[in-house]
């Protein structure tokens, strides 16, 4: 059967993107039914934030090797988002508010991540980045994202369950 072209035009290997969607919903699925959620009626809206808040203290970007590299990968990466300004459609840069905690860093800029791809900005190539960057964002997102994961004891068994 042959391919979508979707899937022959993602700039990174299927089962990358795949692992990443499916963690990132899961993620997002167990903040909903921990009550991470964002106030009000009608459609449930995790509360990243708040969840981020909640953990802040615990996070520690150097727990670990792993997590150390990748922290520093997202945090030294310019993030940048497929928009328009002045009528012109390409990528421009994110600014991540300064004063916040690492651990709001990171879900910010995970976040960022998962909307470019999702939202279908990552089939536009960005002529400034590295030809492995879009690999090396979804790579170091899953590292911190399970590690952000294992700071909240009742997000992880839902996650899990």
């Amino acid at each position: 059967m042959p391919s979508d072209p979707a899937l022959v035009h993602l700039p990174v290997a299927r089962e990358l993107a795949l692992e990443f969607l499916a963690v990132f919903s899961r993620l997002e699925f167990a903040l909903k039914v921990t009550n991470f959620r964002q106030p009000g009626e009608g459609e449930a809206k995790a509360d990243w934030i708040g969840f981020a808040n909640e953990i802040a203290g615990a996070f520690n970007p150097h727990r670990t090797p792993e997590i150390a590299n990748a922290f520093a990968y997202l945090a030294g990466q310019p993030l940048r988002r497929f928009a328009v300004e002045n009528g012109a459609l390409g990528w421009y840069p994110v600014n991540v508010a300064g004063g916040i905690s690492d651990a709001e860093r990171v879900v910010r800029v995970v976040r960022q991540i998962r909307n470019n791809l999702f939202h279908g900005g990552k089939f536009a190539r960005d002529p400034n980045a590295s030809a492995d960057r879009d690999t090396k964002l979804l790579e170091a997102s899953l590292v911190l994202l399970r590690e952000l994961r294992r700071l909240a004891p009742q997000v992880e068994a839902a996650y899990v369950q």
